[in-house]
């Protein structure tokens, strides 16, 4: 059932997921709720069915239908004096599965010959239905689809994201850039432009040329109706809807359409957004107006016709590690990032949405100036101007373009310097060159409190959003928690009760419940891998007891606190790699000599679990060579320091001999990783067991593996399977 029904008749729901399979295979999984008491009538009828496994959806996407009855039943006699009635463009709401099929089930029936239509009779009404020949085809096309049951799908999908997450610089990116990213950037460099006002805008990013849209706005309005019942049983938020939609329009953000500039618009390009409430339940009275930029009609939504772009953003890994290097470490978010970026005129007749602030005005149409969060191309735009503006400045302020450019993450930027000095100069510098394009950096915070006050940020703990309980200083750095009053990275999250229990043994461990510990815990840096993994192997017993000792890990954030500065010119990178029957890893360190003392820190660390597939302890040790040279390509790349030396470590001497030896001699797994390890590590050196071993094979571009070459000698040599 679409949510706007639901809403319309004020039924309770609790939340879900579930997971929609159409027929070739195609599958999705949306954020839905249950309705779990709702009956259906016939019309004009007393008598009411119960309904069961009610899932709500933001939009069907069926087809408009049409029935016009009274020719039927003049052309068929079978159909006469039936209790039907004819429909126009009529767009179905309710789709009845198999689950209810006591309200499908056919009680009566007519029917004549083949290719006319048939009437059934159920507990709901009559149905028409079947083919007429020589008649048109009224509909372009079928859905088909059927909610399977999504608790173990659900998991595998979290499952899934959570391991994404550690495969963070460790998993291989493509070189080539796509046609679609290079449409979407040459439409980025001629549609963006900087404004009389100093601002930029540009363009959406378009699919393609040739755009018509379906009628949107009866949806649009559909949907408001909706939200406006809901807003009016709730005067307070319909308040916060009001004044959101007020703040918008003084800061230029959306403007009243005037009937002149609608005529002028391309009617082909013209599309309604319906609008949205979000409240969040951390947050109590917070509320956001979003608009729904994936809603359809027709099958046709603004998303659909937008291209996401290229992908511009830092790695979130590099962001973190040169967050990493030096004493003091500041951080900021850039104010309501998306809307302060324009939208060219001839686009936002794709921005249109209905308003009004109380039912007994007139709708009226109203359009975005801005980028709206929602829109697939919003994130591309907003980074391709930063960096533009970045550049365009860079020649007054070359430190702080390079640190726009290489230290930010979406919306938030980190750093770190050497004093507090060079802290509040880059950041004030920073704070400068973005105010040239019309975004803010706000919500500072350091782990030296002389440099918050000097950049004027009082009070950070208040002004901060995401400050976590009751430790002061606790801020949230990408997803991480910092401990600015001790320099640390921790590890906190709530349990619920169901978790305290298992970690009390109080309850036998399931699989979700374990791992929901597992994913509950955020390192995308792997500096508590060690701890991470026996979880992701579910060692239940021995893990959960590790799992209370949690808390109490502290992990430096910057490097080499009290650090001399010249001990990085000498800086060593040491990746020890090992492989076993039920996983393997990667860990990284930096090594220096500072003031005459060695000290080294854990930089990264990535963990993998074998596969189920059984597989040879030396080529898991093989796969942990391959992530460990990732590694270290993605901790050069991500770090300003420069990295003198590095050091692989293996105890497997079968990995040593793989890599040392002509990967002609082996088969293609062998011969393909052995290749990778070579390109990524260069021409740094290999230690087995504290012994150096030279490596002198040379990486072969565009290898792909001796079974791809014809001449006989590729295939020669011992195979290690």
């Amino acid at each position: 059932m679409e949510q706007a029904i639901a809403d319309e008749l004020g039924v309770d729901s609790r939340a879900h997921s579930l997971c929609i399979h159409w027929t070739s295979g195609i599958n999705k999984k949306i954020e839905t709720t249950v309705v779990d008491r709702l009956s259906i009538s016939q019309t004009g009828s007393g008598r009411k069915f119960q309904l069961s496994e009610i899932y709500t959806v933001d939009n069907l996407g069926l087809p408009e239908q049409s029935l016009d009855f009274e020719q039927l039943a003049k052309k068929f006699q079978h159909l006469r004096h039936l209790p039907v009635t004819s429909f126009q463009r009529v767009v179905p709401g309710l789709l009845i599965g198999l689950s209810n099929s006591h309200l499908l089930t056919t009680t009566k029936l007519r029917e004549e010959n083949e290719d006319e239509p048939i009437a059934a009779k159920t507990r709901i009404g009559w149905v028409i239905c079947g083919r007429v020949r020589g008649g048109e085809n009224n509909f372009l096309h079928r859905q088909m689809h059927i909610c399977a049951d999504s608790t173990e799908r659900d998991l595998h999908d979290y499952v899934q994201e959570f391991f994404s997450i550690e495969s963070l610089g460790v998993a291989v990116a493509p070189n080539v850039e796509r046609a679609d990213d290079q449409r979407a950037r040459r439409i980025l460099e001629e549609t963006t432009a900087r404004t009389e006002n100093g601002r930029f805008e540009t363009g959406l990013i378009w699919a393609q040329d040739d755009i018509n849209f379906p009628d949107s706005k009866p949806m649009a309005e559909r949907r408001w109706r909706c939200l406006e019942k809901r807003l009016e049983k709730d005067p307070q938020l319909y308040d916060s809807v009001r004044q959101q939609v007020a703040d918008f329009e003084s800061k230029g953000y959306i403007h009243v359409v005037t009937e002149k500039e609608m005529a002028e618009f391309d009617p082909r390009r013209i599309w309604y957004l319906p609008l949205g409430v979000v409240q969040n339940p951390n947050k109590p009275g917070r509320i956001r107006v979003i608009w729904d930029a994936a809603a359809k009609v027709n099958g046709v939504s603004l998303n659909t016709m937008l291209l996401k772009g290229p992908d511009l953003l830092t790695p979130q890994l590099h962001v973190t590690f040169m967050f990493r290097e030096r004493e003091v470490a500041f951080s900021g978010d850039i104010q309501e990032m998306f809307l302060q970026l324009g939208v060219r005129k001839s686009d936002q007749s794709a921005l249109l949405f209905v308003f009004r602030k109380s039912s007994g005005k007139p709708l009226i149409t109203i359009a975005c100036n801005v980028a709206i969060f929602g829109t697939t191309c919003s994130p591309a735009q907003s980074q391709y101007v930063k960096n533009l503006n970045a550049t365009e400045n860079e020649r007054e302020f070359p430190k702080a373009a390079a640190a726009i450019k290489e230290k930010h993450y979406v919306d938030d930027y980190l750093d770190s310097v050497d004093t507090e000095e060079e802290a509040l100069k880059l950041a004030l510098e920073v704070a400068e060159v973005h105010r040239k394009a019309g975004f803010r950096i706000r919500n500072w915070v350091s782990n030296r409190p002389s440099v918050l006050e000097a950049i004027g940020e009082v009070r950070p703990a208040e002004v901060k959003e995401l400050t976590m309980n009751s430790h002061s200083g606790l801020e949230r750095v990408l997803g991480l928690s910092w401990l600015t009053t001790e320099d640390v990275f921790c590890f906190k999250f709530n349990l619920q009760d169901d978790l305290k229990s298992l970690v009390e043994g109080n309850i036998v461990p399931k699989k979700r419940m374990m791992l929901s510990f597992v994913m509950k815990i955020y390192d995308p840096l792997g500096l508590v891998g060690s701890l991470v993994i026996q979880g992701k192997i579910l060692l239940q017993d021995h893990w959960l007891q590790v799992l209370k000792e949690l808390d109490n890990v502290r992990i430096p954030r910057c490097y080499f606190p009290g650090y001399d500065p010249a001990c990085y010119e000498d800086l060593e990178l040491h990746i020890f790699v090992d492989g076993s029957e039920q996983a393997y890893s990667a860990a990284a360190y930096f090594r220096v000599r500072d003031q005459g003392q060695i000290r080294c820190t854990l930089v990264s660390s990535k963990t993998k679990v074998a596969p189920l597939q059984q597989t040879s302890v030396p080529r898991l040790e093989l796969q942990a060579a391959v992530i460990g040279a990732r590694l270290r390509k993605t901790i050069e790349d991500g770090h300003l320091v420069q990295v003198k030396r590095t050091n692989f470590w293996s105890d497997s001497s079968t990995v040593i001999s793989w890599i040392k030896s002509d990967i002609r001699r082996y088969r293609q797994y062998v011969a393909l990783r052995a290749n990778e390890i070579l390109s990524l590590s260069k021409t740094d050196e290999w230690w087995w067991l504290g012994t150096k071993i030279n490596v002198s094979a040379t990486p072969r571009s565009g290898y792909k593996g001796p079974n791809c070459k014809l001449d006989s000698r590729w295939m020669r040599g011992p195979a290690f399977l």
